[in-house]
């Protein structure tokens, strides 16, 4: 793939009607990019929150994030190596498995107020990146799709409250050559059967390789495309992940001090984890939060009365601009409206 160029299917033919494959982007590729300082500050917020950095002047350290006794999800293998961080980490949201197709919760990871707000300005920088590249690589009139479904079907984003904004972020780390072994399924030819078909996957690959490393192929399986980078230490790539898709492993890869065992896992956890007590992190703050929480309340009061064949007796938005929270300031703000309301025009 030529960083840069999106590449689409033609459907029937039609220049007209375009299904998007992806699209792959460096920094070199961004260079005349006017989004490419805010591209580029964003990413170094995302990769210093994951690999940490050392105290400098007036800024404080931050632990790389595989200091805190992080957990894996349920897709990391169980031969990873010991003592070692290698796997799959949830850390914006899980799926919580028994109940019909699933519930969504926050992720096991909340629980640890520092590491929460380290990770939430990991997943604020993430979400401004994928909005950015969204619209780099879909085009018109997917992207429209994407924002109206998003809105009609009232998908709950992490950080923040745009409606293109993910559902889940993944953390995968492979420090030890074979894929497979360190990232299970994921490590080989797979589709991401869970990913709404409307959306797409961005994902942000750091290497840390000594120069002229073999850096190992990204690979989009139908389209026959791939992602193979010399001496790019950050790719930014874009792709549908219900396609077949997969990496190879690098020939020459560093180990890092950050990906060694740092501590005990924590414990499973009994308690119940809502977005109401372990959100606001997530959501993208406190504003953004508030909103979403107001939204599901108020959009939950609605649907209710509509079961039971009642009547609100006032408007939806209306009755948004009567709630209100607290700032960091102590003023009070009132909710916004919501952006497709039920009793709207």
């Amino acid at each position: 793939m030529i960083p840069g160029v999106p590449y689409a299917f033609e459907i029937d033919g039609d220049p007209n009607e375009l299904h998007t494959i992806g699209a792959a982007f460096t920094f070199q590729s961004l260079r005349f990019d006017p989004d490419f300082w805010d591209i580029y500050k964003d990413t170094l917020l995302v990769i210093k929150g994951l690999r940490g950095f050392r105290k400098a002047g007036n800024t404080d350290a931050v632990f790389p994030i595989t200091h805190w006794p992080i957990r894996t999800n349920d897709r990391s293998p169980a031969t990873a190596p010991a003592g070692s961080k290698t796997g799959s980490y949830n850390l914006a949201s899980t799926l919580l498995k028994g109940n019909g197709p699933g519930v969504v919760l926050p992720a096991a990871q909340v629980d640890m107020q520092d590491f929460s707000a380290q990770v939430s300005t990991v997943l604020q920088a993430a979400s401004r990146l994928r909005r950015r590249f969204l619209r780099k690589t879909l085009s018109k009139a997917e992207f429209e799709l994407l924002e109206f479904n998003c809105d009609d079907m009232n998908v709950v984003g992490f950080g923040g409250l745009e409606p293109t904004n993910a559902t889940g972020s993944q953390l995968n780390l492979s420090s030890l050559g074979d894929l497979f072994k360190n990232l299970g399924f994921q490590g080989c030819p797979h589709a991401d059967s869970n990913d709404e078909e409307t959306a797409r996957t961005h994902f942000m690959m750091a290497v840390d390789l000594p120069p002229n490393s073999e850096p190992g192929a990204f690979l989009l399986a139908r389209a026959g495309l791939y992602v193979r980078e010399i001496n790019c230490w950050i790719i930014h790539l874009v792709f549908d992940g219900t396609d077949i898709h997969t990496g190879f492993e690098t020939s020459t890869l560093l180990t890092r001090e950050e990906l060694k065992h740092c501590g005990p896992e924590l414990p499973p956890k009994q308690r119940f984890r809502g977005y109401a007590t372990h959100g606001q992190e997530i959501l993208g703050g406190q504003e953004a939060w508030a909103n979403r929480m107001g939204w599901e309340l108020v959009a939950q009061l609605w649907n209710g009365l509509q079961q039971c064949n009642l009547d609100l007796g006032v408007d939806v938005d209306t009755l948004l601009q009567s709630i209100s929270f607290k700032s960091p300031e102590g003023n009070s703000v009132q909710l916004q409206p919501l952006p497709l309301s039920p009793t709207g025009p």
